[in-house]
Order: C-alpha cells, then structure tokens, then sequence
C-alpha cells in the first residue's frame, strides 16, 4: 500500500504512527521487530504517555547478555540498568549463604546434616535441567531431530561430570547409577524439542534472551561447585588445584561435547567472547577452600559459597568483556611470510627449462593414457567409455 503523500511531494507520516516511529528510531541496533516494537508503543503512548520509555527499558532488559552493541545514549542507559539489575540478582543469590551461615548451630559442624545432602540434590537437579535446556536449544537451532536433541542436551547436561568422573577413577560413572539425573535431562530435552517452536513464536523468545543467559550462569556455578565437592570427598586426598578444576570439568566439558557435536567452535578455547571456564574454576576453588580450611562438614556453606563466587565473576565478566589474550596469529604469521619472502633467491634459468619439460613430459603421458583408452572398442551404438578419464566419449573421424 501506498503511503499518503504531501501536497508537495513530500511523504506525509500519519499522526498515530509518528510518536511510535520516533521511539523505534531511538532504539539503534535492538534487535526487536519494528512492526511489534511499534505496535507496542501505540498503545503505551496512548496510555501512559512519557513513561513509554520505561516500557522499552523491559524490553531491551529481555534481550541478549551482550549489550555493548546499544550505541545511543538512551540505549546506553538501558545498558547500565541491565547491567545493575545483573549485580542485584547476583547479590539476591547470596542471600541463602548468609541465611545459611547465621542459622548454622555448633552441632551442625560436628556432621553433615540433612540440609547438606537435600542442598547438593536440589543443586544437581537446577544444574542438569540448565543444562539439558540449554543444550537441546543448541542442537535444535542447528536443525538436529528429536534424537539429535536428547543426546546433545543429555551429554551437555552430564557430559561434564562424566570426565570429572573419569579422571578422579570414580566408577562406575554417576549417571549409570542415579537414574533419576539421567531421565531428568531426557525429560527436559524432550519437553524443550516440542515445546520452544510454540513458546518462542508465542512469546516471541529466542536463544539470546536473558532469561537463558541466566539459566547458563546458574548451571555453570552449580556444577563448578558440586564437582570441587566431589573431588573434596573422594577417599584418596586430592590436592586443591585438583579439585577446582574437577569442578571446572564439570561445569564447562559438558557444553565443550556440545560445541563439537554441533560443529562450532568450542567456547572456552576462544576469545570470541567473555570468560567462561575461568570463573567456574575459581568458584571450584572457593567451594575446596571451605571444605579444607573452614570445615569438611560444611557443604551446604560451600556449595553456595562456590555458586555465588562463580556466578558474580560471570556478571562481572559479561557485563564488562573480560576476555583473556589471544594469540596473535596474523602477526607471527604475517612476520613468517615476509622473513620467507626476503630470504628467497630468484629462480634459476635452468630450474625453469626442467620445471618447462617435466610439465610437457606430463602432459604427453596424459595424452598417450587417453589415446590408449580411446582406441578401445565401440559398443553398438558407435560410443565407447575412457575407464581413465570416466568421460563418454563418440566416433570421431580424428580417432
């Protein structure tokens, strides 16, 4: 449809819409729907007037962890909210440890509690649903079918502990056996393959929502905290430096099968984007200092003590791309070819005139393989068939 235009030429804007088009032009690089971001707005300007910018606030708090992308000043703001309203949730999940502390009593260091044990279930199922999320998500934008999806989210769920397992002699493997893990992360991969296509075009969600960076953050710091205390209570004495990066095993080797199975580069071996496998091992190292130092009974303190630690570097570590030094390879490659370069020699007449008459020898022993098998017989039809070169080929008076 044709817009209405000006008296004089000019493309006339109606009234309702010029409000909703001034708005969507300030949101830059946000990466929503013009058509749902002006619909919205329609109806905010109608309704609550100056605070439709409060509005877009909510909206681009939804969207993808990575903000460094908003380049107005406006979208810088919602930036800095984003980025504060991270630190608060990060600071609200610390809330349990110091609830937990102050509630301990001198009989609860003396033995490992219900508490305790009800903390590390509670934090392997958070961590294994994350995961399988998260995972079954990776797999089904990458066009994989229902089995494809079970497996990827089930191995980026328990894939982690799987190596821990492995490399601390821990058999058999602690899936074989809790059963209840293993048909959790079935579940949840099952119920986010049927369910994401409906919810996402319902909601309009998408796999960079900050919700899932958050799903992410919790999964890491829960399984760099249950891995360190996995090492921490193994018979033979592992030191710490061992048992931190058990933990880290835990929380990034699951989502490193993932990254191969879905044929992208794995995560925490690049810096293209923020560090990810270095908080999980200082959380893993936080969760072994408390049990090693404050009390080996103590595991709902250091559980929580390790997922808080994890989590809070992991904000810190989006909020500001922090990413750890990469190798310069254009450099030392480029000083490579140039060394090479300037320390060649011209090429000599002679090594020419042999390059010149080992390439006709070549060629002349290509021609003679062709003509041999040229001179083969004809089928019926007048055409025959050179089992060298795998070309048809037809009567001709030159042959």
């Amino acid at each position: 449809l044709e817009r209405p235009t000006h008296p004089h030429g000019q493309q006339r804007v109606p009234e309702g819409r010029r409000a909703p088009r001034a708005l969507c032009s300030s949101l830059g690089a946000v990466r929503v729907e013009r058509h749902v971001v002006c619909r919205v707005l329609e109806e905010a300007c109608r309704e609550v007037g100056g605070a439709s910018w409060r509005v877009l606030g909510v909206l681009g708090s939804l969207r993808a962890p990575s903000v460094a992308w908003l380049p107005r000043t406006r979208c810088v703001q919602m930036a800095l909210d984003v980025r504060v309203i991270r630190h608060l949730i990060g600071a609200v999940i610390g809330l349990p440890l110091l609830i937990t502390c102050l509630m301990r009593t001198d009989n609860d260091y003396e033995h490992i509690t219900i508490a305790d044990n009800l903390t590390v279930k509670i934090a392997n199922y958070i961590g294994d649903a994350s995961f399988a999320l998260t995972g079954s998500l990776a797999a089904g934008t990458e066009g994989m079918d229902l089995c494809g999806c079970i497996i990827v989210g089930f191995v980026t769920a328990l894939g982690g502990g799987t190596v821990r397992d492995m490399a601390l002699g821990r058999l058999p493997i602690f899936w074989t056996t809790a059963w209840d893990e293993a048909l959790l992360c079935v579940v949840v991969s099952t119920i986010a393959f049927f369910a994401w296509p409906r919810l996402s075009h319902a909601l309009r969600l998408s796999t960079d929502d900050e919700w899932l960076f958050w799903t992410d953050t919790v999964g890491l710091g829960v399984f760099a905290a249950l891995g360190a205390q996995t090492a921490v209570t193994m018979p033979v004495e592992v030191h710490c430096g061992a048992c931190a990066a058990a933990g880290m095993f835990t929380a990034t080797f699951g989502g490193l099968t993932r990254d191969i199975l879905c044929q992208n580069p794995p995560r925490i071996l690049y810096s293209a984007k923020e560090l990810y496998a270095l908080p999980a091992l200082v959380g893993g190292f936080a969760t072994t200092f408390m049990l090693r130092q404050v009390g080996k009974n103590l595991v709902m303190e250091a559980v929580l003590l390790g997922v808080w630690v994890t989590i809070q570097l992991r904000v810190f570590a989006v909020n500001g791309g922090l990413r750890l030094p990469a190798f310069p390879t254009d450099q030392v490659y480029m000083t490579s070819i140039q060394r090479m370069t300037s320390g060649s020699k011209q090429p000599m007449a002679s090594d020419a005139a042999s390059a010149d008459a080992s390439g006709v020898a070549a060629a002349a022993s290509v021609s003679v393989r062709v003509a041999d098998e040229l001179r083969q017989p004809l089928n019926g039809h007048g055409r025959g068939h050179c089992a060298w070169s795998g070309v048809d080929v037809g009567v001709v008076s030159s042959v």
